[in-house]
């Protein structure tokens, strides 16, 4: 009931979120020059690395180690979709200015707060 409630580039980050099991932040900075393709399986993976910045600079994946992000077929998809949206970023957010889109900090906003009370 709450994806039916989200917009879509918020259903897009929660679908990736739940099919990669992810943290938020690993979701909302995730980038394109962390993918590896994996061509004999149809799929890639994400290699996160460990101090990427989550909420602040110093911030990282949580164990202080890369994290290994491999995409099931959904997931897959789901990236598949966002490819040219932006150059650096899989889950760019905002309308493009002169510096295009820019990243989403947080994907508990008061836009998924409203949209949880809606379902």
């Amino acid at each position: 009931m709450l994806f039916a409630e989200l917009p879509d580039h918020l259903l897009r980050m929660a679908l990736s979120k739940v099919d990669i099991g992810c943290r938020k932040q690993e979701v909302c900075k995730l980038r394109w020059d962390w993918e590896i393709r994996v061509p004999a399986l149809s799929t890639s993976v994400f290699l996160i690395p460990a101090g990427f910045g989550g909420r602040s600079e110093k911030a990282g994946v949580k164990n202080d180690d890369e994290r290994l992000v491999i995409l099931n077929k959904v997931a897959m998809s789901i990236i598949d979709n966002q490819r040219g949206l932006h150059k650096d970023l899989v889950f760019p957010y905002g309308k493009a200015d002169q510096f295009g889109p820019t990243v989403m900090h947080r994907m508990n906003d008061s836009v998924l707060k409203k949209a949880r009370v809606r379902a």
